[in-house]
């Protein structure tokens, strides 16, 4: 639990220093006489809003590690477009949009932790294949998307809105790939805790059928002793055989694929 608790520590206080270096920025501005007392009072406000979203996605993660939720519930948030979105982006069972990853089976890949991390922090982990190109055309404008296709004369993108953009490929000023993901962050300001925890527990129930393989059963809520707390410090694993803990802090995973995982400072 304590090097759970310094990873996840350490990456909320990452978070809140960017809010304290505003503060630092206006402070001086203030004091060069560029800036008035509203200036301290709208960075104290951003530290604020930061420290807000912080403990609010540790408590929407804690809930739902140590609590059931309800699926058919979930089921119905998940439909509901005008609040979570999720059906505008992604498929399950043919239906939905093509923008993110089908998850029809997503229960089963991936596990309540990773599933959490996912809807809480869409760009830590990233789908290959469903990363946002950034294109420049010659005239100046500027398009963002998956590439849904792409031949030596074109690419062809699909943005937020379900939208296909098709872009001659001579018509490309610049290119780079974002580091963001499509997907919205906030839905902690969307749905309550337990909303969010029975969101998660429908998502656990899309599998495939047939015996499943190890470790692709598990589901629910971790229980606790008394006065524990649970930490997550690496998401997507591979049936985890072995763990140890060295002195500097780095973690060692072996998975059931022979992988050795090395995870340090969250990473």
């Amino acid at each position: 639990m304590p090097l759970n608790f310094c990873i996840r520590a350490l990456q909320a206080w990452s978070l809140l220093a960017v809010g304290l270096v505003a503060c630092g920025v206006d402070a001086a501005r203030a004091a060069d006489g560029q800036a008035s007392e509203t200036a301290d009072e709208s960075a104290v406000e951003r530290i604020h809003s930061v420290a807000t979203q912080i403990s609010r996605q540790l408590y929407f993660e804690q809930h739902t590690l140590t609590h059931e939720g309800n699926a058919a519930r979930g089921r119905a948030l998940f439909l509901r477009e005008a609040v979570t979105k999720c059906v505008a982006c992604h498929k399950v069972s043919g239906q939905g949009g093509e923008v993110g990853p089908d998850l029809t089976q997503i229960g089963g890949k991936f596990g309540r932790s990773h599933l959490i991390e996912s809807l809480l922090e869409p760009s830590r982990q990233i789908v290959e294949g469903y990363r946002t190109a950034i294109i420049q055309t010659s005239d100046g404008a500027v398009h963002s998307g998956i590439v849904k296709e792409q031949t030596e004369s074109q690419v062809a993108l699909l943005g937020t809105a379900g939208k296909r953009i098709a872009i001659e490929t001579s018509q490309i000023a610049g290119r780079k790939d974002s580091p963001l993901s499509l997907m919205p962050v906030g839905l902690t300001e969307q749905l309550t805790a337990e909303e969010f925890t029975d969101l998660v527990a429908y998502l656990e129930t899309l599998r495939a059928g047939g015996k499943p393989t190890p470790g692709a059963a598990i589901a629910g809520p971790i229980k606790l002793p008394e006065g524990f707390q649970v930490r997550t410090v690496a998401t997507g694993l591979t049936g985890g055989t072995a763990m140890e803990v060295l002195r500097d802090g780095r973690v060692l995973i072996c998975e059931q694929t022979g992988t050795l995982r090395v995870v340090r400072d969250g990473k």
